[in-house]
């Protein structure tokens, strides 16, 4: 079988994370809900209900206050720029306090996305329709769901036939620049392995391994999944009977998630000057040179193995991946690969896409370029 390699763009997760057209939109909503959570806190002690009332949701008053200010920052701060990504790069020339202070929020953002979906989804449903009823009726109703079922049926797709096992092809590797945890949230539901231990078995980088540069090691006859930009997510924290789990593998109720989340951000400051952090694992495309020094010890090698994945790859398939400028240093290098015989671009508009791809890569201009214009599931080429 050929050696298929995946592109993720953020269109791989449109169906629980927002995209750039409602990226502020979303910043939005994830105020509106602390801000009513802490007014509920605020009128369950001044009021004197004649009935049991639900108890507070918010335990830590001041840090819900402080994540809703830092919310409005960037929201004000991103208004000038078409992008989020446009604003990051402004703060990595101009102001790295910044740019961590912004890389903090981010990732709280990005959990609370994916952790509190059904309060975020009934958000939507109420700003945008009035009323979930009006809702039902509305043709162009936004997608919001807890996670992206598409991870789960392409998980589903790719596993080896053996009973028992958990094992997914190894012809196949994937090339994210997502941040979210959209796949590793969908794999947990094959396989009992803990958070952390499921990104070391089936090769996601970055993980917990590579914040030694040492140990950033593939194997290349396996499955592997990396994620260029790193990943959005907090150290696992410890429970009750002494060990360690991560907010992504709980199943908690929103409202204890919702403080696990604040806790979590409140913790995330004691370690912003950490390389080997969760801070130190998000990372923009331009952080590549040797300069910055404030990113995971492993990112390099990471990059490396991207490389060397691209260079093994027969069959390309992009998904929801809009190829911008800041990432074309790294994108010329996986996309240039004399290996590359067809690539398959599946988008809610392939042609433009493609226009981007001859255009931007000059080896691909005489391969054969195919558009798949559906979206409900991850593409499966005829070549697996």
């Amino acid at each position: 079988m050929a050696n298929v390699t995946y592109l993720l763009g953020a269109g791989a997760s449109a169906y629980c994370l927002p995209i750039i057209q409602n990226f502020s939109k979303r910043l939005l909503i994830s105020k509106k809900i602390l801000e009513e959570d802490i007014q509920h806190r605020s009128d369950f002690y001044s009021i004197n209900f004649d009935e049991p009332q639900k108890p507070p949701l918010i335990k830590d008053l001041g840090t819900a206050k402080e994540l809703i200010k830092e919310l409005e920052w960037v929201i004000s701060e991103s208004a000038s720029h078409q992008t989020i990504d446009t604003l990051a790069k402004k703060f990595f020339h101009k102001d790295l306090a910044s740019l961590f202070r912004l890389k903090r929020l981010l990732i709280f953002f990005f959990l609370f996305e994916q952790k509190m979906a059904n309060r975020i989804h009934s958000k939507i449903l109420i700003d945008d329709y009035g009323s979930v009823r009006n809702f039902k009726e509305a043709p162009d109703f936004p997608i919001k769901e807890v996670s992206d079922k598409r991870y789960d049926s392409f998980i589903a797709a790719v596993l080896k036939d053996v009973p028992n096992k958990i094992e997914l092809q190894n012809n196949i590797k994937v090339l994210s620049w997502n941040y979210d945890c959209q796949f590793e949230i969908a794999l947990m539901n094959y396989s009992n392995k803990k958070f952390d231990e499921l990104k070391t078995f089936f090769q996601i980088l970055p993980n917990t391994r590579t914040f030694n540069a040492n140990n950033v090691n593939l194997d290349l006859g396996k499955f592997a999944f990396l994620k260029l930009n790193g990943s959005a997510e907090y150290d696992s924290f410890a429970i009750n009977n002494g060990e360690s789990q991560n907010i992504l593998e709980t199943n908690l109720d929103e409202d204890s998630t919702l403080n696990h989340l604040i806790e979590d951000y409140k913790n995330s400051k004691k370690y912003e000057n950490s390389q080997n952090s969760h801070l130190g694992y998000f990372n923009y495309s331009w952080e590549i040179a040797g300069e910055f020094v404030n990113k995971y010890e492993g990112y390099n090698k990471c990059i490396e193995n991207a490389f060397t994945i691209a260079e093994e790859t027969e069959v390309l398939v992009v998904i929801g991946y809009s190829f911008p400028f800041f990432n074309r240093k790294i994108d010329r290098k996986i996309m240039n690969s004399n290996r590359i015989q067809k690539v398959y671009v599946q988008d809610v508009s392939p042609e433009e896409r493609i226009f981007t791809i001859k255009e931007s890569f000059e080896s691909l201009r005489g391969k054969q370029i195919i558009p798949i214009n559906f979206i409900n599931s991850f593409f499966l080429p005829p070549e697996l």
